[in-house]
């Protein structure tokens, strides 16, 4: 299954579409998993597309090859 991410300059996903849109801005994703809004209680997940982003000081919370998660506190 193939997802569509929008990214802003930062590489934070800003948008996903299960259906291929129109426009040559968006990014094709398989890695699904990565894609969810899950977080530990009591954060929020911000999603990245690595290519894009810079990694945090930290690290990532999680990471695939392609994409990223940050957890911050809620």
């Amino acid at each position: 299954m193939t997802r569509y991410i929008r990214t802003a300059d930062d590489g934070r996903i800003t948008d996903t579409q299960t259906d291929q849109p129109a426009g040559d801005d968006w990014i094709e994703i398989s890695e699904l998993a990565y894609l969810s809004d899950a977080a530990p209680d009591g954060h929020e997940a911000i999603r990245y597309y690595k290519p894009e982003a810079e990694e945090p000081d930290d690290g990532w919370g999680i990471e695939s090859e392609t994409l990223g998660k940050q957890f911050v506190e809620a």
